[in-house]
């Protein structure tokens, strides 16, 4: 009986010795390995054509009949894969209409023109872009006064030659600018002649403040303007980027 139980013993293999299945683990390997390629590309197809995933198969149809959120959508889809002209086009056309998402589209549509993503050579030739991203910034801003703040990367992004037909001084002056420079220092200062309710020199901008008399050495009054100044560490302040306004889930 001994010798039977023996030869059993022989005959069996342990389950922590059994031999790996080698042709197994090649099969599983084979059907991960395809599943992440079809993961890969859905991916990019969702990247690249939203319209062709079944969840979003009415947004180019409804942006065409005028849903303005689909044409939102579609615009910044197309700035986020780099197809500005197609961005372009979706953005004017939600910016020609009265919504909530209007100044949003001005805004980004600002942005393009900014960078100069997407324009023709007629358009994309000096100052014209600036001053038309200028204008799209203005009207987003009118709507939405975050929008703001793009206007003074803008201007301060770019010389003063680059706005040729505004009184670039005076815009300069009537921007907040605490989000984007910090005054270092302010005083009083007098001044002989007036150059205006607000004007700058540099990074100093000056505020009108009054008109005093002081006595001169001949012994007669002499009149001087009073200025507030704040000297703003503007050059060492880098500017921020151009704000984009980011679609919200609908």
């Amino acid at each position: 009986m001994k010798e039977i139980i023996l030869e059993q013993e022989k005959n069996s293999v342990s389950p922590s010795k059994k031999k790996f299945d080698w042709e197994k683990a090649s099969h599983i390997a084979t059907v991960f390995s395809s599943i992440s390629v079809i993961v890969a590309v859905v991916t990019l197809a969702i990247s690249m054509y939203p319209q062709l995933i079944w969840k979003n198969t009415n947004y180019v149809e409804k942006a065409n009949a005028g849903d303005i959120y689909s044409q939102m959508f579609l615009a910044e889809h197309y700035y986020e894969i780099g197809d500005y002209n197609e961005a372009i086009y979706w953005y004017k056309i939600a910016a020609m209409a009265d919504s909530e998402y209007q100044a949003y589209a001005y805004n980004n549509l600002g942005v393009l023109y900014a960078e100069g993503y997407g324009l023709s050579d007629d358009v994309d030739n000096g100052y014209r872009r600036y001053e038309q991203s200028l204008k799209l910034f203005q009207n987003a801003s009118s709507i939405d006064a975050k929008f703001k703040d793009n206007i003074w990367v803008l201007l301060k992004g770019n010389s003063k030659e680059c706005f040729p037909n505004i009184n670039y001084d005076n815009l300069v002056a009537e921007l907040q600018f605490d989000e984007t420079s910090s005054v270092e220092s302010s005083y009083y200062e007098y001044r002989e002649i007036t150059k205006g309710g607000v004007f700058w020199e540099d990074n100093k901008k000056y505020t009108y403040h009054g008109l005093v008399s002081t006595p001169s050495t001949d012994g007669l009054s002499k009149s001087h303007y009073v200025y507030y100044v704040q000297v703003y560490r503007d050059d060492s302040v880098p500017l921020p980027d151009y704000y984009f306004a980011y679609l919200e889930s609908s």
